[in-house]
C-alpha cells in the first residue's frame, strides 16, 4: 500500500496577510502607544519602496496606452470616464447633503460674541496660511504635473511615425515595473503592520467620544459605498460578478486602508484588473490586450480628480456647522456642492477652511476636523481605491460597448442602495438620540485656545491625507 501524502497546507494569501498585520499592528499601537513609535520608521520604509515605481508606471502607462490609441478613441474614452465621474460625483453629494438625517438633537452652544470676534480678526484662509508651515507639501501636486505631461504626450505620439519602437520600449519598461511592485507587494504584510501601529498610538480616545456622530457617520457611509454601492454599480452595468470584484481587490484595498495613501496602490490596482480581465474569459487576445490598454490609462488619469474618499469629507461641513450651532440651511447646498467640488481639487486641508470661511462658520472646525480626520482618512483611501477602480472597469466596458443599461437590475439595485442608506442614517440617530447622548463640551475647550495654542495644537498633529490628495 502507498502511505498517504499529508494533505498541502493551504497557503493564506497575501491579502489576508495585510489584514492580520493591520489588526496587530491597531492592537500594538493602542496598548503599547509610544513605546512602539519607532515602527514609523519601517513604515515610513515599506510607503518610500511602493512610491519608487508609482510616477515611473504612471508615465508610461500613460503614453503607452494614449500612444497606440487614435483621435477618435481618445475622445471617446474622456467622454465615456468623465461621464462615470460625474455619477460618481452625484452620488457622493447626495450622500453628504443627506447626511444631517444621521445627526441626533444634542444640545450645542454657539461661540459667545467676544470670542466670535477674537477669532474673525484673522481670515480662515490667512490662518489656514500659517498653519500650512507644520504640514509637509503635498507630494501628490508634483505627481499631478507628471500624469498632465503624460496625458498630453501620449495623443501627442498618435500622429508620429515610427512610434512603435518608443511605444515597445516603453511597453517593456512599464512590464519591469510592474514586477518590482510584485516583489514589494509581498512585505505589504510588515508594511501594514508598522504603519497602524505607529498611527494606532495616536488615537485620542477622548475626541472619539466628543466626534463619534461625525466618525460613524462618515465610516458606514464610506463602508457602504466601497463595498456595496460602487461594487455593486460595476456589476449591474458590466459582465462581471460583485463577489469576483471585491474578491480580485481585497490586496489593494487592504494595503490602501493601511497606508492611507491611494497613490501607492495604483499599481496594483492596475494589475488586478488585468487579472480579472483574464479571469472573467471568453475574450479574444486582441479584445483582451485592448481591455489592458484602457485600465493603464483610466487607473492613472482618474487619480487627479477628487473621488468619493475627498468628497465625503464635506459632511464635516454640515456637523461642524451643528457642532458648533452654525447649521448650514438647505439654501447654502448648492453653494457647499459646487463651491467644495470645486475646492477638493486642492485636497481637503485647502477646501475646508476655505468653505468654512465661505458659509460663516467659526474657523476653529478645521482644527476639530483634523483631529478626527486621523481614524475617518482610512476609510476614505479604502473608498478612494474603490472609485478609481469604478472608473477603469465600467470605463473599460463602456470602451467596448459592453456596458448594459438593464432597466430591472438597475432599480432592483437602487431600490436597495436606498433603503441601505436610509436605514444607516435613520439607524444613527435613533441610536444617538435614544440610547447614548453625549454633552456638548467642545466649545469650552475651542474658546480657550488661543492663536498661539492653535498653531502648536496643528505642530503636534500627524500630517494627514484622505482620498486621491494622498
Amino acid at each position: 500500500m502507498r502511505a498517504q501524502r499529508p494533505p498541502k497546507r493551504r497557503k493564506i494569501g497575501i491579502a489576508t496577510q495585510v489584514f492580520i498585520g493591520l489588526g496587530l499592528g491597531l492592537l500594538v499601537g493602542i496598548f503599547f502607544g509610544e513605546d512602539v513609535s519607532f515602527l514609523k520608521i519601517g513604515g515610513d520604509a515599506f510607503i518610500a519602496l511602493l512610491q519608487i515605481t508609482v510616477i515611473p508606471y504612471v508615465m508610461v502607462a500613460l503614453i503607452t496606452s494614449l500612444g497606440r490609441l487614435t483621435l477618435a478613441d481618445a475622445k471617446a474614452l474622456g467622454l465615456q470616464g468623465g461621464s462615470i465621474l460625474l455619477v460618481l460625483w452625484a452620488v457622493g453629494l447626495v450622500v453628504v447633503l443627506l447626511s444631517p438625517l444621521a445627526f441626533p438633537d444634542w444640545p450645542s452652544a454657539r461661540f459667545s460674541a467676544s470670542v466670535r470676534s477674537k477669532r474673525q480678526s484673522r481670515s480662515t484662509f490667512s490662518s489656514f496660511i500659517s498653519r500650512q508651515t507644520f504640514f509637509p507639501p503635498y507630494p501628490t501636486q508634483s505627481f499631478r504635473r507628471f500624469v498632465v505631461f503624460s496625458i498630453l504626450f501620449g495623443p501627442a505620439l498618435i500622429n508620429v511615425r515610427n512610434k512603435e519602437r518608443v511605444l515597445d520600449l516603453l511597453s517593456t519598461v512599464g512590464d519591469g515595473l510592474m514586477e518590482i511592485t510584485g516583489y514589494v507587494g509581498k512585505i505589504a504584510p510588515y508594511g501594514a503592520f508598522a504603519i497602524t501601529a505607529s498611527a494606532a498610538r495616536t488615537i485620542d480616545i477622548a475626541d472619539l467620544g466628543r466626534l463619534q456622530v461625525y466618525i460613524v457617520v462618515y465610516v458606514v457611509m464610506a463602508l457602504i459605498l466601497s463595498l456595496w454601492l460602487i461594487p455593486g454599480l460595476i456589476a449591474t452595468l458590466t459582465p462581471l460578478k460583485f463577489g469576483a470584484i471585491l474578491l480580485a481587490f481585497r490586496g489593494p484595498l487592504i494595503t490602501a486602508f493601511a497606508t492611507g495613501n491611494v497613490l501607492i496602490v495604483l499599481p496594483l490596482l492596475a494589475a488586478d484588473s488585468k487579472e480579472l480581465f483574464a479571469q472573467s474569459g471568453g475574450n479574444s487576445a486582441e479584445a483582451t490586450e485592448k481591455r489592458e490598454s484602457l485600465v493603464d490609462i483610466l487607473i492613472p488619469a482618474a487619480f487627479p480628480f477628487p473621488s468619493l474618499g475627498v468628497l465625503l469629507a464635506l459632511i464635516f461641513v454640515v456637523f461642524g456647522g451643528r457642532y458648533v450651532g452654525s447649521t448650514v440651511s438647505v439654501a447654502q447646498y448648492p453653494t457647499l456642492s459646487i463651491a467644495g467640488l470645486a475646492s477638493l481639487f486642492g485636497g481637503t486641508v485647502l477646501a475646508l477652511p476655505f468653505l468654512f470661511d465661505l458659509l460663516r462658520l467659526p474657523s476653529e472646525a478645521f482644527q476639530v476636523f483634523i483631529t478626527v480626520d486621523v481614524i475617518g482618512s482610512r476609510f476614505g483611501t479604502l473608498l478612494a481605491a474603490m472609485h478609481i477602480v469604478a472608473i477603469a472597469l465600467i470605463g473599460t466596458y463602456a470602451m467596448q460597448g459592453a456596458v448594459k443599461l438593464r432597466l430591472a437590475p438597475l432599480l432592483r439595485f437602487g431600490a436597495i442602495s436606498v433603503s441601505l442608506m436610509a436605514a444607516a442614517l435613520i439607524g444613527i440617530r435613533t441610536f444617538y438620540t435614544y440610547v447614548y447622548v453625549e454633552p456638548y463640551t467642545k466649545d469650552e475647550l475651542l474658546a480657550s485656545l488661543s492663536p498661539d495654542q492653535e498653531s502648536a495644537t496643528a505642530h503636534r498633529l500627524p500630517r494627514v491625507s484622505r482620498g486621491n490628495s494622498r
